[in-house]
């Protein structure tokens, strides 16, 4: 007979006549349960004793009243990600049946109660916030370093409140009070540190270290492995990066959440530039940090404005460096930055939203898996976006044809033109749009947290007991080097 659990429901469903099933399907059933891996043998149990009683009964057809535990079961393997080989054929056994079918995922019964976890909120962080506020769930955050008012001109009322997390013993007592909690890295720190608590885990992947030019100590790469290891579900912010991610460390597969744009507001666009003074104005905000590997696109700028093209730069944080570097160049507006919940308005007057990663082969791997919050901001603005040839953007634009890749500066040159002239953005690209998706994929490791909790809360103990013991003394023996000025250290 044919091994593997979608072999064992083939074969049942090709049995003929009430007893047409033969034992031997139960008793590969259960074979297939003793040799399942841990964790999977309470789901395989399951629907083996469901199809061991239906064997039994001799029941062909028709909706069968002892099996409606089968439907309630189905959240524990469904959506556990576990036996997604199966699915296919576990859908046709209930649609024969006459029972309901299998759902994409399960809905929440109740609003949840969710810890954010990150070093210091970045602008996706509060995204999330957000979004989920709206939706009725409770958001607390757990920061390390600085809070989101302390970074960004937005208030920190998006959450329910803001814990400073000083000792991470602290940080396990605060979090028995949530539903699960999110992580965000990097560093990859704080997931690992999220794994010790008996509370399901996401860690959201913003940037794989990995695919950096410089993956630094090899306790980083450790502790990347140990955050995607032992986290409860992945998020990562493009397709191409939960590819990576699941090719880097195996197991289920993640969830894709893009970095769409939050209105506060509704969005009244302005004017454009360019219907005044008949130039393109090319618009770019985000961060720039001068003589940085990727992220320095003053030469570009220059380039642009040389070519008569207007640059308006709308800078994370406000540099007289910079403005020293573009203030000879008179087609080049370096503005003040803007609060987040104005600037997609601001976006709106210009022509043409532009990201301008210098891309070598040293960044070429870890920009081919980005894809930041500006194209978002861009396209809610309803700007058109042209970015370097990069694969995420690629793919990207595949398919949603509101902008194009270019290949170098002389390409660059060539295209806006063609591209400033797009306008029917049809699309809002706005974070509330995704919720839902972040809703289903929250309560399904609830689901794959509930099954592995007895195992979960074993591990839990054994690493809280493994951090005091080894890595608390450890990181203080570091910082205590650090502060006697020894440098390149993890």
């Amino acid at each position: 007979m044919r091994e593997g659990p979608r072999a064992v429901l083939e074969d049942y469903m090709k049995g003929s006549g009430p007893w047409g099933k033969d034992l031997a399907v139960a008793m590969a059933a259960a074979k297939e349960m003793l040799d399942a891996p841990s964790g999977a043998s309470w789901a395989y149990l399951l629907i083996y004793f469901d199809l061991l009683i239906r064997w039994w009964k001799g029941r062909s057809s028709g909706p069968w009243e002892d099996l409606k535990s089968l439907f309630r079961r189905r959240k524990y393997w469904v959506n556990a990600n576990r036996l997604e080989s199966i699915q296919p054929v576990m859908a046709e056994i209930l649609r024969r049946d006459g029972l309901p079918g299998v759902p994409e995922g399960p809905g929440l019964e109740r609003p949840l109660r969710i810890l954010f976890l990150q070093q210091s909120p970045c602008i996706r962080n509060y995204k999330y916030a957000y979004a989920l506020k709206r939706r009725g769930h409770r958001v607390t955050l757990a920061y390390i370093e600085r809070p989101l008012s302390e970074r960004y001109a937005l208030s920190d009322d998006v959450y329910e409140r803001s814990v400073a997390i000083r000792d991470f013993r602290d940080f396990w007592q605060l979090s028995e009070g949530f539903d699960l909690i999110h992580s965000h890295n990097e560093p990859d720190t704080y997931t690992v540190l999220a794994a010790g608590s008996s509370v399901p885990t996401i860690h959201d992947t913003h940037d794989l270290m990995s695919l950096g030019p410089e993956t630094g100590h090899v306790v980083n790469r450790i502790l990347e492995c140990l955050a995607n290891k032992l986290c409860t579900g992945r998020v990562s912010v493009s397709p191409y990066l939960v590819g990576q991610v699941k090719g880097l460390y195996g197991g289920h597969d993640g969830l894709t959440v893009y970095n769409f744009a939050v209105l506060e507001k509704p969005l009244s666009k302005l004017p454009k530039l360019s219907e005044r003074d008949g130039r393109i104005h090319i618009v770019y905000e985000g961060g720039m940090q001068l003589g940085h590997s990727y992220r320095d696109p003053s030469e570009l700028f220059i380039e642009l404005s040389k070519h008569g093209f207007h640059v308006h730069v709308y800078p994370a944080t406000y540099s007289e460096k910079v403005e020293e570097v573009f203030s000879p160049h008179k087609n080049i507006h370096y503005e003040r930055p803007v609060s987040p919940k104005d600037l997609i308005q601001i976006l709106s007057q210009y022509d043409l939203g532009l990201i301008p990663f210098s891309v070598t082969e040293q960044t070429r791997e870890v920009l081919n898996a980005s894809l930041g919050n500006k194209l978002f901001e861009y396209l809610a603005a309803g700007l058109p976006v042209v970015a370097p040839d990069l694969v995420s953007y690629r793919i990207f634009f595949e398919t949603y044809p509101f902008g194009c890749v270019f290949g170098g500066t002389e390409d660059l040159f060539r295209r806006i033109p063609e591209v400033s002239r797009i306008r029917a953005i049809d699309r809002t690209f706005l974070f509330d749009g995704q919720v839902a998706d972040v809703e289903r994929f929250y309560a399904s490791c609830l689901l794959r947290h509930a099954v592995d909790k007895e195992g979960r809360e074993e591990v839990g103990q054994r690493f809280r007991a493994f951090y005091r013991r080894n890595v608390q003394r450890w990181m203080t023996f570091l910082r205590g080097l650090k502060r006697r000025g020894i440098r390149n250290l993890p």
